[in-house]
């Protein structure tokens, strides 16, 4: 039987990625699924479900010991008001991913390939949100794109 391939993973892993941390929900799912892994078969470490579910093991062996404190599985849930809320609204991020799908000249920039700062000005000019290059670059990252370094964006 021949292996099957997925013709553009990158992309579908990045969008499998963005489903699971999209709502606390699917999070806490997520997290359930990886404990009921390690419950499932004894001999495997955080290490090995980590490498597995692409989680840190130290996210992992944290959860455990939350499970282990409380003796109760809601306590994986996300707690209200935890880290940096982001300024970008879902519908802005997928509006930034359809753009990055097509060269910045086709959406009305200058420079020939997507990097921080041209992603930092296609932000700041189609959603007047004021981002930093760096921020971008990691954006790019996130996405699944890789950080090319392109021309200098012109304003």
């Amino acid at each position: 039987m021949k292996k099957t391939e997925i013709e553009d993973k990158n992309v579908i892993k990045s969008k499998i990625e963005d489903f699971l941390s999209e709502t606390a929900e699917v999070r806490f799912v997520h997290r359930l699924q990886i404990i009921y892994y390690l419950i499932q078969h004894e001999d495997a470490s955080c290490i090995t479900a980590g490498e597995l579910f692409n989680v840190s093991p130290r996210a992992i062996l944290n959860w455990l010991k939350k499970i282990n404190e409380t003796g109760d599985i809601e306590s994986l849930r996300d707690q209200p008001g935890k880290g940096r809320k982001t300024r970008l609204t879902t519908q802005q991020i997928s509006q930034i991913k359809k753009a990055l799908r097509v060269k910045p000249q086709k959406v009305g920039l200058e420079s020939d390939k997507w990097d921080g700062k041209t992603l930092a000005l296609y932000i700041n000019q189609r959603m007047q949100i004021p981002m930093k290059g760096r921020q971008c670059q990691r954006l790019l990252l996130k996405f699944g794109f890789s950080n090319k370094r392109g021309r200098p964006a012109k304003v």
